[in-house]
C-alpha cells in the first residue's frame, strides 16, 4: 500500500505548478517498498521487470528504470513505451497463442505477464508486438500501456450508467448497489448472440458454499406492485411479417447433464433442472382480489391466456417429455409427495369448461399401459375409507346427474354409473351394490 505522500510527489503543494514535463509524465518516481515485481533472490526489483503500483482499486503499470538495493530507493517507472518482456502464452482457458495486438494483462502476485485477464488476480498491462506459440514463455516487444481499470471490489465497475444523491453520492469501488443501469446492443450476427454469458470453471474442491452462475436476492421492506428475482421476457415480432424457422423459444432453460462416468455422485439434496422452494411464516395471512387465480400460493404457476392460433391440441401449460431407448430406466413423468396431514388433494382439476376430459389417456405414439390406475399399499390404510368418492351425486335421479338412482331399471343394484363407450350409441351402466 502506498505512504501517504504517494511516490515522489509530497501534497500541499502550490496548485497549478507543473510536475514532470518529460515524456508528459509517462515516467513517475515511486518508493521501491510501492512495486509488484517478479520475485528475486533480494527481493527487489530489478532494471526492466514489469512492475504494478498504486491502491487495488487503481493500479498503474510499467518497466522499472533502475534496479533497487533497498525498500527506500525510489525507483524510475516508464509508464508506457515499447520494451522486450517475458510473457507466457496463456490466457483464462488455458494455453493459448499469443499475437501482435493481444492485450496483454499483468497478475498481481506474481507479476508474470500473459492473457489470463481475471480481474480477481489481473490488471491491464499492455498489447503484444510479437508472437508467442501456446503455452510457451518468450520474451517478445510489448507496448506498454497504463489502463486504469474502475473496480468494484474486485470486479470490473464497466457499467453504462450510475447514479447518486447528494447524501448517496458516487464513489468509485464502494459496492453494487450505485449501479442504474447496464445497457448493452449487439448488431447483426450469424451466430449466437450473448447478452452476458459467464462460464465457471473450478480449479480446486469446494468444500464449502457452492457455485452460483446467477444469484438474485431481493429484501423488500416496503409495498411494492412486483417483486421478480428473475424475468425473461421474449417478443417474436418480425419488422416486417414473414414465415421463418426457428429452433426453440424459451423464456428460460435450465439443464443439467452429468457425466461422471465410472465414478458416484453422493447427493446430499438433489439434482433439478428447474427447482422451485417456497416458504410463508405462520403469521403473515395473504388474501386474493379478484379474479379467482389471485391470493393463490403456488410453487410453480402456469398462466396460458392469449392461445389465439389453434395447435391442434398441441397445447400444454406443462409438458413432460420422458424420453425412451434402450438404455432407459423407470422413472415417473409426474411425482408427487404428500407429508402434510393437512393436504387436501395431490391433484385437483377445476372445469370452467365444456366437452372436455377430466383425464386423458393415450397410447397411439408408444409402448400402451399396463394399468391405467393403480393403487400400491395396504389393503386396509389408516385414513383411507373409499377408493372412489364422488360428490355430490347421491339421491339424484336423471337431469344429467353423474351418479343416478336405480329406480328406471330391473336390475337389483343400488346405484349406477353411466358409462359410454368410444364408437357406442348406447349408454352403458356401471352397478354399485351395498
Amino acid at each position: 500500500m502506498p505512504t501517504a505522500d504517494f511516490g515522489a510527489y509530497p501534497d500541499s503543494l502550490t496548485a497549478g505548478t507543473e510536475v514532470s514535463s518529460t515524456y508528459e509524465g509517462r515516467h513517475v518516481t515511486v518508493l521501491e517498498s510501492d512495486l509488484l515485481h517478479p520475485s528475486h533472490t533480494d527481493g527487489f526489483v530489478d532494471k526492466g521487470d514489469p512492475v504494478i503500483f498504486g491502491t487495488v482499486a487503481l493500479q498503474g503499470v510499467g518497466v522499472a528504470f533502475i534496479s533497487a538495493a533497498a525498500a527506500t530507493d525510489w525507483v524510475a517507472v516508464d509508464t508506457e513505451g515499447i520494451w522486450n518482456l517475458s510473457v507466457v502464452a496463456s490466457n483464462d482457458d488455458g494455453n493459448s497463442l499469443v499475437v501482435g495486438g493481444n492485450p496483454l494483462f499483468i497478475n498481481t502476485t506474481t507479476g508474470i505477464i500473459s492473457k489470463i485477464s481475471n480481474v480477481v488476480t489481473q490488471v491491464p498491462f499492455g498489447y503484444a508486438m510479437g508472437q508467442v506459440t501456446a503455452g510457451a514463455t518468450a520474451v517478445i516487444a510489448v507496448k506498454v500501456h497504463w489502463d486504469p481499470r474502475l473496480t468494484v471490489g474486485a470486479a470490473l465497475k464497466g457499467f453504462d450508467h450510475v447514479q447518486g444523491t447528494s447524501s448517496d453520492p458516487i464513489v468509485w469501488g464502494t459496492d453494487g448497489s450505485h449501479v442504474k443501469t447496464n445497457t448493452f446492443s449487439v448488431g447483426v450476427l450469424t451466430d449466437y448472440i450473448n447478452y452476458e454469458r459467464i462460464h465457471m470453471l473450478t480449479t480446486a474442491d469446494i468444500t464449502a458454499g457452492g457455485v452460483y452462475n446467477i444469484y438474485s436476492r431481493q429484501d423488500i421492506k416496503h409495498a411494492i406492485q412486483n417483486m421478480v428475482g428473475i424475468h425473461a421476457l421474449e417478443y417474436v415480432t418480425p419488422a416486417v411479417a414473414a414465415d421463418f424457422a426457428m429452433n426453440q423459444i424459451l423464456g428460460i432453460s435450465g439443464q443439467v447433464y452429468v457425466n461422471n462416468p465410472g465414478k458416484t455422485i453422493t447427493l446430499g439434496d438433489q439434482i433439478s433442472a428447474g427447482f422451485f422452494s417456497m416458504d410463508q411464516s405462520l403469521t403473515s395471512a395473504l388474501t386474493g382480489t379478484f379474479p379467482a387465480v389471485n391470493g393463490w400460493i403456488n410453487g410453480v404457476f402456469v398462466y396460458m391466456n392469449g392461445i389465439e392460433h389453434d395447435n391442434s391440441g398441441r397445447t400444454a401449460g406443462v409438458h413432460i417429455h420422458q424420453g425412451g431407448g434402450a438404455t432407459s430406466f423407470p422413472d415417473y413423468g409426474l411425482f408427487i409427495l404428500m407429508e402434510s396431514a393437512n393436504a387436501l388433494a395431490a391433484v385437483k382439476i377445476e372445469s370452467k369448461a365444456i366437452g372436455m376430459y377430466g383425464i386423458e389417456f393415450e397410447s397411439e405414439l408408444g409402448f400402451g399401459f399396463e394399468t391405467l390406475l393403480r393403487y400400491s399399499g395396504g389393503a386396509t390404510v389408516a385414513n383411507a375409507t373409499y377408493f372412489l368418492q364422488i360428490e355430490p351425486a347421491a339421491g339424484a335421479e336423471g337431469g344429467g346427474m353423474l351418479l343416478e338412482d336405480n329406480t328406471d331399471n330391473t336390475a337389483d343394484s343400488d346405484y349406477q354409473i353411466a358409462v359410454r363407450l368410444a364408437g357406442d350409441t348406447v349408454t352403458r351402466w356401471l352397478r354399485l351394490y351395498d
